[in-house]
């Protein structure tokens, strides 16, 4: 089961607090949609209550960059188990910040107590890419986050898988 990545908080904020590090969106992707998935197996609890629980979510991160270079990020998440579905805004906070590296896309979401990170690696024409999502704590503690319930919870432990990516023609929030 992966574990959490410590030293993953202070990666990503190297790589968004560094002007030097980020930069415009590749031309080749103008216009184009860039969809990743994954499934998370969560172990949480809901405090105050100790008793640890497992849920099953899975969850999308699209973005889209625009014919002048500007990328908007949406984050969707369902949870198997109750059939909930989470999803933000185009371009909100929420969704996560995002970066530029070369053929590299670095997302960043963060959360009281740790971090995710998506990297999506694109392959010279980008037209197809590959994608890896890790969390990361920074310290003993657990993970805090709010529910779309509004509930507090806190993620003890996160194992990733399926993890997908697919690029597009055109954008994917006009169609809807």
């Amino acid at each position: 089961m992966m574990k959490f990545c410590a030293g993953l908080l202070l990666a990503a904020a190297g790589l968004l607090g560094s002007p030097v590090l980020a930069q415009n969106a590749p031309k080749q992707l103008y216009n184009k949609t860039v969809v990743i998935h994954w499934n998370e197996s969560l172990q949480q609890r809901r405090p105050p209550d100790t008793r640890i629980f497992n849920a099953q979510v899975t969850a999308v991160r699209t973005a889209y960059v625009s014919n002048a270079g500007r990328v908007f990020i949406r984050a969707s998440r369902s949870n198997k188990s109750g059939g909930r579905k989470d999803e933000t805004a185009p371009d909100s906070r929420a969704a996560g910040t995002l970066v530029f590296q070369g053929n590299m896309m670095v997302g960043t979401s963060a959360f009281e107590g740790g971090a995710r990170q998506t990297r999506i690696t694109f392959d010279p024409s980008f037209n197809s890419c590959t994608a890896s999502v890790v969390y990361g704590k920074s310290g003993d503690g657990p993970i805090r986050w709010k529910s779309w319930d509004g509930n507090t919870y806190e993620t003890l432990e996160a194992n990733i898988s399926a993890v997908s990516c697919s690029i597009r023609d055109g954008n994917a929030f006009a169609e809807q």
